[in-house]
């Protein structure tokens, strides 16, 4: 089978789909591959085109079908999967996703979130210092996620709700350069040109919780994106650990919620 237009096919697809998931078999590739016409030729040449602009700036396209796609995801019957992934950063993302831990919470962070997600770094890498990080690089627990694996020598993945030609929030280029140069990722499964709406969200999310073998969650309010994503990971049989909070406060009242539904275990500090 042809490689090229194996990733034309599935970029193809990408962009039509705009993001959805399938279940299933990817659809064929077209028979006119090998002999299209004047017309078919010219759309073949503007998807190759984007392939190789995309390339130029360091992002690689790889389809489901590609031996490198992550097992985790082609095997998420009950979410569905993503035509491909746009990757920036280390490609091998078999060994980059070999043992993981998710981090999401509230963008309303505290200072006791704060401190809970620099403890759970911390303990992840005194207890597996191969994991790599993965969150959705948007303010507060995201963001010191990322951040704190990256000074603790963890590598990190961060998830995109748009491609990752176009760094969302744009306030943390920075950060998603850092995480690119110490070995992590950036990863998206939207094409070029996508703008971060809001149903974008939900299936980034989704891909977080697939991504995760273990999904911590030190702070988030009783609705919101953590909590979304707990659901799906919980829905995957993935483990999740909650920071609880105080019964008053609403920055917890999703970790605790999650604690009481037993969806997610309470996560305490281990002793030295």
């Amino acid at each position: 089978m042809n490689t090229h237009h194996q990733l034309i096919h599935c970029l193809a697809l990408s962009i039509e789909y705009k993001g959805r998931f399938i279940h299933g078999e990817l659809p064929e590739i077209p028979e006119y591959y090998e002999n299209p016409n004047p017309e078919q030729k010219k759309e073949m040449e503007r998807l190759g085109e984007i392939l190789d602009n995309l390339n130029k700036q360091g992002i690689r396209f790889i389809p489901y079908s590609f031996k490198e796609f992550p097992e985790c995801l082609q095997s998420s019957n009950e979410t569905g999967a993503p035509v491909g992934l746009f990757v920036k950063g280390d490609t091998d993302l078999r060994n980059l996703f070999q043992t993981t831990a998710g981090i999401v919470g509230t963008r309303d962070m505290s200072y006791y979130g704060r401190s809970a997600t620099y403890a759970i770094v911390e303990e992840i890498k005194a207890t597996n210092p191969r994991s790599t990080i993965i969150s959705g690089l948007a303010f507060g627990v995201d963001a010191i996620a990322h951040r704190e694996a990256l000074n603790t020598g963890l590598k990190t993945v961060a998830v995109l709700p748009t491609c990752v030609d176009n760094i969302y929030p744009c306030q943390h280029k920075q950060l998603a350069e850092e995480i690119v140069d110490k070995g992590g990722a950036l990863i998206s499964h939207f094409p070029p040109g996508t703008a971060p709406a809001a149903i974008n969200f939900l299936s980034r999310n989704q891909i977080i919780a697939a991504l995760s073998d273990t999904l911590y969650v030190p702070e988030s309010k009783a609705k919101g994106g953590a909590i979304v994503t707990a659901k799906y990971a919980y829905v995957l049989g993935k483990e999740i650990q909650a920071v609880p909070g105080r019964y008053d406060d609403v920055r917890s009242q999703g970790c605790n919620d999650l604690i009481k539904q037993g969806i997610a275990d309470l996560w305490t500090k281990t002793k030295n």
